[in-house]
């Protein structure tokens, strides 16, 4: 198929299951035109390998040339698509007029300046992220006849996209991808009930090139591993107070935080407040490679994550099911789609969100237990066999060709 794949920012480092995706897509003979609405940082690293996609992705002019590009755009498709492109304004004026938010109307603009820069041979339109991105992908679908689709993730549906414009959205898309039972039963809420056989879970595989079992459990000192965002609804804190924690009960391990984020001043300020700074490592971003060789080191894998009270939290963390695949024990929290994958006692060990002591005490037990330590791993591994990459997007592809008819 020749795909377009519209996408905020291209590439962002937290966002791996994007890139890995295209890629994974163009393994199986896709060919994938990625449209990136934003440049990505200055300062963000690249994955390596990313070059090639990097380098054919299609973005928007930023500054003064931006504002430029979209009005001249925005005209241009008015006056020469005229039965398109008014229903399309209409409607992105009628979603500005109802949450007060002019980004509706940019997003017009930004369909209208992509619209001439598609492949001809433009077979179908997918985005990642149900906000913006799938937004322009919507417009992008009635500018140019082409079936468009979105795939929802965490952010996106729980907090900025609201019930009515999630199912307006919806209601226009050929399929609807979710990523975790528990989000497709959110996304459902929001939809018709004639529409929620669109409604589709595809996992975020794991690359099996990139990520395979681990041979045995490492011997030496016991290292505390998490690799996320640094932002609110991951739950590091309360990592931070079970380290705390640990060290009064008389443990010491290493505890290493592989990721970026607004919450990294704050964190290693916790850390240094609750006397654990000497034993907690904030590492900052890694590569695939690096990130592989963490979980190689890990004793655990620790993510306890939370529903913040505004409403955001996980799809399903990507990195817990890389740590079981590699064979990395998990202790996680219940929210959101996480218990598909962490069966408590089974694949993981599952402890309440926001409870600092019952995850020192889960941590304490596994450090104490080898053989708990060992069955878990395994109990994981078999659960996440099943989220392979080339598997999973074996299984868009087929639904990008023959999606679901709504009833």
């Amino acid at each position: 198929m020749n795909l377009v794949y519209v996408v905020k920012r291209f590439p962002k480092f937290s966002e791996t299951f994007v890139l890995h995706e295209i890629e994974e897509l163009g393994a199986q003979g896709d060919r994938v035109t990625v449209c990136s609405l934003e440049r990505p940082h200055p300062d963000e690293p690249t994955h390596e390998g990313a070059e090639p996609v990097v380098a054919a992705t299609l973005y928007l002019p930023t500054g003064f040339r931006r504002l430029l590009a979209l009005l001249v755009a925005s005209l241009g498709t008015l006056a020469l698509v005229p039965r398109r492109a008014w229903p399309s304004f209409g409607w992105s004026l009628s979603w500005a007029a109802r949450e007060r938010r002019l980004e509706h109307v940019r997003r017009f603009g930004e369909a209208a300046y992509l619209r001439t820069r598609l492949p001809a041979d433009t077979e179908h339109i997918h985005a990642h992220f149900a906000h913006g991105p799938a937004s322009v992908a919507l417009l992008l679908s009635r500018l140019t006849g082409r079936p468009f689709s979105f795939t929802g993730h965490a952010k996106d549906i729980f907090q900025v996209v609201g019930p009515e414009l999630l199912g307006a959205k919806g209601r226009e898309a050929s399929l609807v991808v979710t990523v975790s039972d528990y989000t497709r039963e959110h996304v459902a809420r929001t939809f018709d009930a004639a529409e929620r056989d669109k409604i589709v879970v595809v996992r975020n595989g794991i690359d099996r090139r990139r990520f395979s079992a681990r041979e045995r459990e490492p011997a030496g000192d016991p290292l505390l591993l998490s690799v996320s965002r640094l932002v609110r609804k991951k739950g590091l804190d309360t990592l931070l107070e079970a380290c705390a924690e640990l060290r009064a009960r008389g443990y010491e391990p290493r505890c290493e935080v592989i990721g970026e984020g607004p919450l990294r001043p704050k964190l290693e300020e916790q850390a240094r407040v609750l006397g654990v700074a000497d034993r907690v490592a904030f590492v900052g971003s890694r590569g695939d490679s690096e990130v592989r060789r963490a979980y190689e080191r890990a004793t655990i894998f620790v993510l306890p994550c939370r529903r913040t009270p505004k409403g955001d939290q996980d799809g399903l963390p990507v990195s817990i099911v890389e740590a079981m695949v590699v064979g990395v024990p998990v202790v996680t929290t219940p929210v959101s789609g996480i218990p598909e994958v962490v069966l408590d006692g089974e694949s993981g060990l599952l402890v309440p969100p926001d409870d600092s002591a019952a995850l020192a005490g889960a941590l304490e037990t596994l450090l104490l237990q080898p053989e708990l330590r060992t069955r878990l791993a395994a109990g994981g591994w078999e659960v996440a066999k099943d989220y392979d990459l080339a598997a999973c997007v074996a299984g868009l592809r087929t639904l990008f060709l023959n999606p679901p008819v709504a009833a």
